[in-house]
């Protein structure tokens, strides 16, 4: 029984990389302008969802990989193992458990707000599951689905032992107080726990847009104290936490690390870089990064390191370009600057008008 569990694992694992190659193959054919053409023609629409793209790719490929599979493995008979294939393509489509929680919380004007929030897990071939938690006004069930199928081909190709997964909570973190977002992720923690959807050797959460470590540490810390209280490795429920709540130095910038490498690979590919037309390497190349947070930030880093010159950064509210170039360190120091100077602002304020209040409430008393 557990020699045919592991085979399976490798039948996965195998496909996985099968399917990755014959996107690569399907992508690099002709032009990105041509193949963006000819995808709209073939079945894609003007403005298609993730899901929808995330599921023409795949149903592209999949022929492809049933083909090159047939080749590599061999499971008997050619029927049964192309009965095993096949079954194996039509089991890594869909997702395999999904939930979506609604709770009420109590705002500090006094309002009741609904809040929505999403889990899903695709894929248990391996677990547990991992995948991001993100706080975001567009998710919804499906955006989730692509990103927990995207992430189970990922861990699959980079022989990571976890099966995909993904979560999101439908807010603008921007319009809550700190402590109305705790309130939030400690509520959604519990629920989660509730459907078994969380644990160290279940599903495993890290941090992803509008959230970090101060969320992993609330989530680490529900779990501890509800579930997770005779557990030994409960804080494992995610990644992404600080020092102090166990967690690991560098996973602040391992995400601009993982995306400066994967434009490496690009980049350093003779074949794909004569395709578009550029000299292969990193060195003396322009690069434009959208978004200067913790992700960008670190991004920026990388490629400054190894002779990349960032011209420009873009943010959802502003912009910034320079023919000559970005110094990332002295951008950063300044994004650091403005903000420890606008909460500086807010509390001063806050408490000159306590203070105005305080004198008001004090004369109108004497008055009386």
């Amino acid at each position: 029984m557990l020699g045919a569990c592991h085979r399976q694992l490798v039948w996965v694992s195998q496909l996985s990389r099968c399917l990755q190659t014959a996107v690569n193959q399907s992508l690099h054919g002709k032009g990105w302008a041509e193949n963006l053409e000819a995808e709209t023609k073939a079945g894609l629409s003007e403005k298609p969802h993730l899901k929808e793209i995330v599921n023409y790719y795949y149903n592209k490929a999949a022929p492809l990989c049933e083909e090159d599979s047939l080749q590599k493995i061999r499971l008997g008979t050619y029927d049964k193992t192309l009965q095993m294939i096949r079954g194996t393509l039509g089991v890594m489509k869909p997702c395999n458990s999904v939930v979506t929680i609604a709770f009420p919380i109590r705002r500090e004007t006094g309002e009741i707000e609904t809040i929505t929030g999403f889990r899903c897990q695709h894929s248990h071939h391996r677990t547990p599951t991992k995948g991001g938690i993100r706080f975001s006004e567009t998710i919804d069930v499906g955006t989730i689905e692509c990103f927990a199928q995207i992430n189970s081909l990922t861990c699959s190709l980079n022989d990571v032992p976890f099966g995909g997964a993904k979560g999101g909570i439908r807010i603008n973190p921007k319009n809550y107080t700190n402590r109305e977002l705790e309130k939030i992720v400690r509520r959604f923690t519990v629920e989660l726990g509730k459907k078994g959807f969380i644990g160290p050797g279940i599903d495993v959460m890290g941090p992803d847009l509008g959230t970090g470590e101060q969320e992993m540490n609330w989530i680490a810390d529900t779990y501890r104290n509800t579930l997770g209280s005779q557990d030994l490795n409960a804080y494992a429920c995610v990644t992404g936490k600080s020092k102090l709540m166990g967690g690991i130095h560098g996973r602040g910038s391992s995400p601009g690390k993982g995306l400066f490498l994967t434009v490496s690979e690009f980049v350093n590919d003779a074949d794909f870089m004569r395709t578009v037309r550029l000299i292969p390497g990193i060195f003396k190349k322009t690069v434009i990064i959208q978004g200067f947070g913790n992700l960008g930030m670190h991004t920026a880093r990388y490629f400054d390191r190894e002779g990349a010159q960032t011209l420009g950064i873009i943010e959802k509210d502003v912009s910034i370009y320079n023919p000559e170039g970005i110094n990332y360190e002295e951008l950063a120091k300044w994004v650091r600057f403005v903000f420890i100077f606008v909460i500086q602002l807010y509390f001063l304020s806050v408490f000159a008008l306590s203070d105005h209040l305080f004198q008001f409430c004090e004369h109108f008393t004497l008055i009386k």
